[in-house]
């Protein structure tokens, strides 16, 4: 389901999804037809998802091997 038909709250708290982040960016680009810069913030918030799991795996990985 879409967040835009959902209400503040409910699109707030999909946001904690990194889908949420990818299908904006990916929505922003096909069908809004915006360009580049539209996809910066989703972009950015799918990287920092990515640091924070390598980091807990990688944090994980060397606390288990000890």
């Amino acid at each position: 389901m879409p967040l835009e038909y959902t209400g503040a709250a409910f699109q707030a708290i999909g946001h904690i999804s990194p889908v949420a982040w990818a299908m904006d960016g990916f929505k922003n680009i096909v069908a809004r037809g915006l360009g580049f810069s539209s996809i910066l913030v989703p972009a950015a918030a799918l990287a920092g998802y990515t640091l924070l799991f390598f980091s807990l795996a990688a944090w994980r990985f060397w606390r288990v091997s000890d």
